[in-house]
């Protein structure tokens, strides 16, 4: 049972007797498409702020792996010239042993035969 003063039984009792203003639904139901909105504006950031960062990262990896390749060419180069310096030396030692080897044995011979 309600009272005159809107009390049940020591409880307060919450009565309107005014209309919703429909000002406040529009409001509410505004401020959740503005809040849609914005959190896929956050998404669409988020990926492009990705998509920027990894564009950047494939940068400098090639950039860096750019270097790198410059600098393993040079040292291929730097390789090639010693093992062809090498192969030089390599005959030049093979040709004088073989020489010495043959003036040895020409010496030899000759000193056998007297």
């Amino acid at each position: 049972m309600i009272t005159q003063e809107g009390e049940a039984y020591g409880f307060v009792v919450w009565i309107d007797k005014e209309r919703q203003c429909l000002w406040q639904k529009r409001s509410l139901l505004e401020a959740r498409d503005k809040m849609r909105r914005q959190t896929h504006d956050i998404n669409a950031l988020r990926e492009a702020l990705d998509k920027a960062n990894a564009q950047v990262t494939a940068l400098e990896v090639s950039r860096i792996t750019g270097r790198r390749i410059e600098f393993l060419k040079a040292v291929e180069e730097l390789l090639k010239q010693n093992v062809n310096d090498s192969d030089k030396k390599f005959r030049r030692f093979v040709v004088s042993s073989w020489g010495g080897f043959l003036v040895a044995a020409a010496v030899l011979v000759y000193a056998l035969k007297m």
